[in-house]
């Protein structure tokens, strides 16, 4: 499927004819060496042929998304994905009713709901993003009945994050309420109000968790029925962060960290079957090394900063800007506790791709309307002047 879709869309390039993707790449050193990165991931992966189906599902599932922003717009790109996610709640709620038995969970996650995903860690924070992308594009619904159907979307997801019982989800839903409302007002403040705001509600966040952390964790620890490993994690972080030192330039190659075959080997020191690192920046040490992989986190913090000190007046600009925003401090933060949310084959990283999308879009139209006002300024100011000139 993977290889189909990539077909497809080099067929799609080639029939548009509009190379311009390879030229903004031979332009920015820093995409040059995002290249030569992975060239390099693969060639001295552990298995070189899966480091390259890898990199090519990434290509598959990101692409299509830039490639429609550019085209039609970020604004219509946020229209198609709420209408995907109230698709997705309805035909996961018909496939829950209609097939019980496949989706919903048993062993150690009985009753607990995944719906047509893999898994409730996947089922659940899907809708807890996919929420606030239905009501980010709420107003924009034309039809009266629509919204009644995107109100309807939006109580289910609610049923589904509470249904999935996964404390990922809990963490990203309340994380996303707080996100959007603190982005909400900062987007309408000016930039250097808008950073005292945030440094505030940052500041406020890390001492609430420094002097009552102990309290907050046993109460989320007991609803949630996790504990303070996290369901083990550490001790898959302790496990794997041994093996990141082992070889830190290069890492394993790309996507090793998510084969059975590779974390088979861990299995012993770990204690336990872990399919993944479960945490996201781990897994870029393991898949392209620490220089590679902490430019690559740059690169991904860069238009976020640059996003949240720019002067925007428009309300739609507005609106997309607090999503985006708010997609990204989800994707930073549960990255410490999560796989294969960075440069992946998954829904996140599709989430983390259209919150990128939405800044560098943003970013180029403020440019370009800067650019034309400029020129429309330049033009008054010459007709003004050769009409000073002009002989009466």
């Amino acid at each position: 499927m993977n290889i189909m879709l990539l077909l497809l869309l080099v067929g799609y390039i080639f029939l548009k004819n509009n190379y311009d993707f390879a030229r903004i790449i031979m332009r920015k050193p820093v995409l040059v060496c995002f290249l030569i990165g992975g060239v390099i991931s693969v060639i001295f992966s552990i298995n070189p042929i899966e480091s390259l189906k890898f990199i090519l599902a990434v290509i598959v599932i990101s692409f299509p998304t830039v490639i429609y922003a550019q085209t039609y717009g970020v604004q219509k790109l946020l229209e198609k994905m709420a209408l995907f996610v109230i698709a997705m709640v309805f035909i996961n709620l018909l496939y829950t009713l209609a097939f019980p038995q496949f989706a919903i969970m048993t062993g150690n996650h009985d009753g607990r709901w995944k719906g047509l995903f893999q898994h409730k860690n996947i089922f659940g924070p899907f809708f807890a993003i996919g929420i606030f992308i239905i009501w980010n594009q709420f107003h924009n619904l034309r039809r009266q009945w629509l919204k009644v159907i995107a109100a309807i979307s939006m109580f289910l997801c609610l049923a589904f994050i509470f249904k999935a019982g996964s404390a990922t989800a809990l963490v990203i839903f309340f994380l996303m309420v707080l996100s959007y409302i603190s982005f909400t007002i900062g987007f309408k403040m000016h930039p250097r109000e808008r950073v005292f705001l945030f440094l505030t509600v940052f500041s406020s966040v890390l001492l609430i968790g420094t002097f009552l952390g102990p309290m907050i964790s046993s109460v989320f620890f007991d609803l949630t029925g996790r504990d303070a490993t996290l369901t083990g994690r550490t001790g898959i972080w302790a496990v794997l962060m041994e093996s990141v030192w082992e070889s830190p330039i290069i890492g394993y190659g790309a996507g090793m960290s998510q084969r059975p075959e590779f974390m088979k080997d861990f299995q012993g020191d770990i204690g336990w079957e872990a399919h993944s690192a479960h945490n996201s920046y781990i897994d870029l040490f393991l898949n392209f090394g620490i220089p590679l992989s902490i430019l690559i986190l740059f690169q991904i913090l860069k238009p976020f900063i640059k996003g949240i000190l720019g002067t925007y007046k428009n309300r739609e600009i507005i609106n997309m800007s607090v999503l985006s925003s708010a997609l990204f401090v989800v994707a930073f933060t549960i990255s410490f506790a999560s796989s294969e949310i960075f440069v992946n084959r998954t829904t996140f990283w599709l989430f983390t791709v259209v919150a990128l999308n939405i800044y560098y879009c943003i970013r180029l139209e403020t440019r370009n309307k800067s650019i034309s006002a400029a020129a429309g300024q330049k033009n008054a100011n010459g007709f003004k002047q050769d009409h000073d000139v002009m002989p009466k």
